[in-house]
């Protein structure tokens, strides 16, 4: 049994130890001398107005040494800004939020020359909002901000052509290299964008390296990059776009597959979930041959790993078949739900090894069978592996309805719900399924089709909660109309009537989430 302990006074609410899953800047996996080396890169290359790329597949580390490279160049009294490319996917204009978060970097270092540094990048800021137009705000409300940001930009001295963004970046790198200055960006969660978004942000990265001293470091899967620069320029050479970018490269080698690896992601990862020496092993063999010792994935197995252990209770499934059937679910989610379809039409079967002409095709793939020979061996009880199955569903499943390949890097990017709602997402997810709706992932969201037409948008953040997006053309009564948002553009074309669910709007999601499913009148 996973290690748990009672909550307050009663033994009916066992607290089960999960392992969360965030970037930190205390890194193992030898990352340290990553990290020290890519600082060297930032601090040190002249001229200063360059672009470095740390590429790594999902979950391998890359937030961790981004924010472990963040502390480092801190230390050397630099003024570093932190981007978060994901948060404003949805923006307009991507250079605007990214000279704030610079603007902001700014603002906490003393002295006169950069809060000068800020007044120049307000300004710019606020010439490039002109524009746009702004709800609720009257032109002469942006043309009087944009004024004071002018006023500010010329004290103490006068500069002219405000107006005129380049120019004022000009000044400003001018300004920094005269005073052999730099200013370090640090972007992540570029590769959780939509392709759009993506070029838009390295198009806006190469408008400030067109100056003296801006000094990038963005952290991405390089594969995500060349899809989203194909897709949005088919006719040009996606690497040599890259290369003209991004100057520097470096790609995190892959994690050692060994014990003490392991250690370092998830300390004393055998007492937590109470294996025994040789289930430590199979651990192991899952670690190293499904999930190729991603940092991010073993901390998943051992959460899925605690969370069935604790659902099957005193029910007969050994650890180590547990553990195999979760590690087949992740890597291969499609082969997972095979392998399950032929066990439920074959009840009559005793053993794996009765199933050879069924599992052929698995079979046929040497990572896939390395695995099942290793992990799943031939001899397994048939009612072993299915009832484990059973129980792995309920933590690491991938829903019917999706497709999914692991070993595509795209897959790596589906819109997660947060933990924290997935009950309510549960809630309309089980009801729209019993009406025969199918259900279907994107990266930035989550959706539900009837037949060929999707009727239903959902996302689900920590902070915001269940949102669901429902059609332009559904209507809504009177009375209910408190209820709703108008996002413009939401989760994709006409999509902009926002619910969030809770107590008080549960009865309405389900009411139109059947509606919208009915379709249009």
């Amino acid at each position: 049994m996973p290690n748990s302990q009672p909550l307050g006074s009663s033994k009916e609410k066992p607290i089960l130890n999960v392992v969360v899953d965030q970037p930190t800047d205390t890194l193992g996996l030898g990352y340290d001398k990553y990290v020290k080396a890519l600082a060297s890169v930032v601090l040190h290359g002249r001229p200063a107005r360059y672009t470095v790329g740390i590429y790594g597949a999902w979950g391998v580390g890359k937030s961790s040494i981004l924010s472990a490279l963040e502390q480092q160049l801190k230390q050397d009294d630099l003024p570093v800004a932190r981007f978060d490319a994901w948060r404003y996917a949805r923006s307009a204009n991507v250079l605007l939020p990214l000279l704030h978060e610079i603007d902001e970097a700014l603002s906490k270092e003393g002295g006169v020359f950069w809060k000068s540094i800020g007044r120049g990048l307000r300004a710019i800021t606020a010439s490039l909002s002109v524009p746009t137009p702004i709800p609720g705000v009257s032109i002469a409300d942006v043309s009087n901000a944009v004024a004071g940001a002018t006023q500010a930009w010329r004290e103490p001295g006068d500069r002219r052509r405000a107006e005129v963004p380049h120019h004022r970046l000009k000044e400003i790198g001018d300004d920094l290299n005269q005073d052999g200055k730099r200013i370090v960006v640090l972007i992540d969660d570029l590769d959780r964008c939509p392709p759009g978004t993506i070029v838009d942000i390295l198009e806006a990265i190469h408008v400030l390296t067109d100056v003296q001293g801006f000094v990038f470091v963005m952290a991405l899967d390089y594969d995500v990059l060349i899809r989203a620069i194909a897709e949005q320029y088919p006719t040009v050479d996606a690497a040599q776009f890259i290369e003209k970018i991004i100057q520097i490269p470096f790609s995190i080698p892959e994690v050692e597959r060994s014990s003490v690896i392991i250690d370092e992601v998830v300390p004393d990862w055998q007492n937590l979930i109470g294996l025994q020496p040789d289930e430590a092993e199979t651990f192991e063999k899952v670690v190293h041959l499904a999930l190729r010792t991603n940092p991010r994935q073993v901390k998943r197995l051992v959460n899925a790993m605690l969370v069935a252990q604790y659902i099957v209770g005193d029910a007969a499934i050994p650890s180590s078949v547990l553990l195999g059937v979760i590690g087949l679910q992740l890597r291969w989610p499609a082969q997972f739900r095979d392998l399950h379809s032929i066990l439920v039409a074959n009840p009559d079967n005793d053993l794996l090894k009765d199933f050879e002409t069924e599992l052929a095709e698995m079979y046929s793939d040497d990572k896939l069978d390395a695995y099942f020979k290793a992990v799943l061996p031939r001899d397994l009880p048939r009612q072993q592996v299915f009832d484990a199955m059973k129980f792995s569903q309920t933590t690491a499943s991938t829903s019917d309805g999706s497709v999914v390949d692991t070993d595509n890097a795209a897959s790596d990017y589906y819109h997660e719900i947060s933990p924290k709602h997935a009950e309510w997402f549960v809630y309309i997810e089980d009801l729209l399924l019993a009406r025969g709706a199918t259900f279907f992932t994107r990266q930035q969201y989550l959706g539900f089709k009837n037949g060929s037409r999707a009727f239903l948008r959902i996302d689900g953040y920590e902070r915001v909660g269940i949102r669901l997006y429902f059609p332009d053309w559904m209507p809504v009564n009177t009375e209910d109309a408190s209820y709703f948002g108008v996002e413009a553009g939401a989760r994709g074309k006409n999509f902009s009537k926002t619910l969030i669910l809770r107590d008080e709007t549960k009865d309405i999601a389900r009411r139109y989430a059947e509606l919208a499913m009915d379709g249009p009148a």
